[in-house]
């Protein structure tokens, strides 16, 4: 599932709005060998991808694990459509449909930003 954190560690690489980052996890040292990819929202906040390792966070390997999000991401809402189809209580299904919203709103959002950076290629 996907999280809008607080924008964290230092970017050592950027890819139009794709930031690769040091993971910090105490504030002071990051994990070494990984490296965490996410879409920057806005100024304070960014959505979370995933992690790499430090010698794959080139272009071409950031993009393919962005593209495997897309995936699990697609994976996610067929998940949600098919509770939706077998669940009977309204509120349930109220509750997916509000769930199913989310998901596409924040695959379009990878989405678009990749293209951007395709684009531009």
């Amino acid at each position: 599932m996907m999280q809008t954190l607080p924008k964290c560690g230092i970017t050592v690489k950027q890819y139009g709005k794709f930031h690769v980052r040091e993971i910090r996890s105490d504030g002071t040292s990051h994990l070494p060998g990984l490296l965490q990819i996410s879409l920057e929202e806005d100024k304070a906040t960014e959505m979370f991808i995933g992690y790499i390792p430090c010698q794959n966070s080139d272009l071409v390997n950031v993009k393919q694990r962005i593209r495997f999000w897309i995936m699990e991401q697609k994976s996610q809402l067929n998940q949600v459509d098919q509770w939706i189809n077998d669940v009977c209580d309204l509120q349930t299904q109220e509750k997916l449909y509000a769930l199913n919203a989310v998901l596409e709103e924040h695959l379009k959002k990878i989405q678009q930003a990749l293209r951007a950076i395709d684009d531009h290629q």
